[in-house]
């Protein structure tokens, strides 16, 4: 079972803690606070999820190497950004500038129908455990994103949830 807490405004003091700390750290990088807990009135875990753009994809593997020195632990690649977990953050780092977690995160807040869509996701499959709850939020935001790439308005009917659990079901 997936704990999701409702949300809380001291995520976004965690962020700007973070941000202070890491930033002096990549010199013309970009440090984003994005998932659940960057979108007011979303339920989350709380672990503040944060994106590091770097210049290139040496910049990459040598943000990779200071975080871990900071006390970060690598995980590897998911959705095409190197992965880092500490304590109460999880850390993307990946290359350029027009990067999918970003977009998604501009929907959610940008979209109230779209951030309902997600939560009611979320929360439906967060009794089901780890591994369901991961494969209905991938499911919700790849059509999301699949959406916006088509120039089409985003996904946030009953049938978009129904196809993000149903997966995760069979998954």
């Amino acid at each position: 079972m997936i704990n999701l807490e409702k949300w809380n405004p001291e995520w976004l003091e965690r962020f700007t803690s973070y941000e202070a700390s890491l930033t002096p750290l990549f010199p013309g990088a970009t440090l984003h606070h994005i998932g659940a807990t960057s979108i007011r009135g979303l339920s989350a875990q709380p672990i503040i999820d944060m994106l590091l753009l770097v210049k290139d994809e040496a910049a990459v593997w040598s943000a990779v190497d200071t975080l871990v020195e900071q006390g970060y632990t690598y995980i590897g690649t998911e959705r095409n950004t190197e992965t880092l977990f500490t304590g109460g953050a999880k850390m993307y780092v990946t290359q350029g500038t027009e990067q999918e977690l970003l977009i998604f995160r501009d929907i959610l807040a940008a979209d109230p129908r779209v951030m309902w869509a997600y939560k009611q996701v979320k929360e439906s499959a967060a009794p089901r455990g780890e591994l369901a709850y991961n494969a209905a939020k991938g499911n919700f935001v790849e059509a999301v994103i699949r959406a916006y790439k088509q120039g089409r308005e985003a996904p946030s009917s009953e049938s978009c949830k129904r196809k993000a659990m149903g997966d995760a079901m069979s998954g």
